[in-house]
């Protein structure tokens, strides 16, 4: 995946991470990877239409397109990450990555918050 961004092809990328996806549909923490690879993808997929929105019509409409991309990759990082947590995964270093900020107030997290401390008992 990271080639692939990096060569300037977050869509393959994120297809590529979707293909994995279904490889390992149970891996907690294979899957928690490919949602950060989802999360990125869609994070350079929305940048890119930030940069081409200006006055040009076809520009504008072509970074429409990559911004409804972007949010359907979203999405599946998103679904990727439930799936994940449900199979094991450790959420906890992925609370704080860039790239799943956009998941900040996602009910996922709701898991990470530390216990309340016991209530201690009069003797």
């Amino acid at each position: 995946g990271r080639a692939l961004r990096d060569a300037g092809r977050p869509d393959d990328a994120a297809h590529v991470a979707l293909q994995r996806r279904q490889l390992w549909p149970t891996d907690g923490e294979h899957l928690g990877k490919v949602a950060v690879e989802l999360a990125e993808a869609a994070r350079q997929i929305r940048a890119e239409a930030a940069a081409g929105h200006d006055d040009n019509e076809a520009e504008s409409e072509n970074a429409a397109k990559k911004a409804v991309q972007a949010a359907k990759f979203e999405e599946a990082a998103a679904e990727t990450l439930r799936v994940a947590a449900a199979n094991g995964c450790n959420l906890a270093p992925l609370r704080t990555m860039t790239s799943l900020a956009f998941l900040q107030d996602d009910p996922i997290w709701v898991k990470l918050k530390p216990p309340s401390p016991p209530v201690e008992t009069s003797p």
